[in-house]
């Protein structure tokens, strides 16, 4: 039987994210496709937390009356789901500070996918995050599934769950995430956990990763990968979750120069070594296949 692991700091920082009693949908509208996928996911998926619905101008959102912000809901929020437009995010985090809430989703988009000046807007965003105490998941991100939780904050249609889960997948590309549940379902493999890490601003794969090692349910991880972030990092967590008795499967894409160039494109990955990710499955207890 493998060994205990200590639990992180930085796992265990992650708990309230992939865990929460309470959630806020921050950017709530009935004319958004992402708002009402992640309103209904989370009814589907029977989370019975406290839900809010936040918009400025108030009013009823999908069937709920609105807060105006979240330090107006006056009750404890663990996370917040952000679909605010760029040029408003960095104000939403004051609110979310005043409101104390330590755990962002941000669905997000023009940061270090959009080049110099968004690489720019996403690391002062990851400032003003960090200052106010605030992990934040992505930006460019679909969000996670936690199907053992009940919980899930993710922006695209998702199935109920299924009894006997043992795979979770992670993903830096959403989409790509969403076809693998497809897939997972139609093959009738129950998923623990999906998450979609995006630009990884802040969360990396490897935090996940270290994150899932400590969960009992997942007995195998499913990585989607553009590119590896910090290498000694992703070993350090790919080590702890092969201790913990748990198989990594890695599907590497970027190693043409085209597949180099669309991942740069999508989540502002710079592909580099491959080598992590071509670990014998012996030495790191992954397989690898690449595009």
């Amino acid at each position: 039987m493998p060994a205990a692991q200590p639990p992180s700091a930085s796992a265990s920082s992650l708990e309230r994210l992939f865990s929460p009693r309470s959630v806020a949908l921050v950017g709530a509208s009935e004319r958004s496709i992402w708002s009402v996928s992640a309103f209904d996911n989370i009814s589907r998926f029977g989370f019975d937390g406290p839900l809010h619905l936040i918009n400025p101008k108030g009013g009823v959102i999908h069937g709920r009356q609105t807060a105006t912000s979240c330090s107006a809901v006056g009750e404890q929020i663990d996370t917040a789901l952000v679909m605010v437009p760029e040029a408003v995010l960095l104000e939403t985090f004051d609110d979310l500070q005043q409101a104390g809430i330590t755990s962002a989703v941000i669905l997000s988009s023009g940061f270090a996918e959009a080049g110099a000046d968004g690489l720019a807007r996403q690391q002062a965003m990851t400032e003003k995050a960090a200052s106010a105490g605030i992990r934040l998941l992505g930006p460019n991100c679909l969000g996670f599934a936690n199907y053992t939780a009940k919980t899930a904050i993710w922006t695209t249609p998702l199935r109920r769950p299924m009894p006997n889960a043992s795979m979770a997948i992670v993903s830096q590309s959403g989409a790509l995430a969403g076809q693998l549940e497809q897939f997972a379902y139609q093959q009738r493999i129950a998923l623990t956990h999906m998450v979609s890490t995006g630009n990884e601003a802040d969360i990396t794969v490897a935090d996940v990763i270290e994150y899932l090692a400590e969960q009992p349910e997942p007995k195998s991880i499913a990585l989607f990968l553009e590119t590896v972030r910090n290498p000694e990092r992703f070993i350090i967590a790919a080590n702890k979750a092969r201790a913990a008795g748990k198989q990594i499967v890695v599907l590497k894409v970027g190693s043409s120069e085209a597949a180099a160039k669309a991942a740069q494109a999508h989540t502002g990955s710079l592909v580099g070594d491959d080598a992590v990710a071509r670990s014998k499955p012996g030495r790191h207890g992954s397989w690898s296949s690449y595009a």
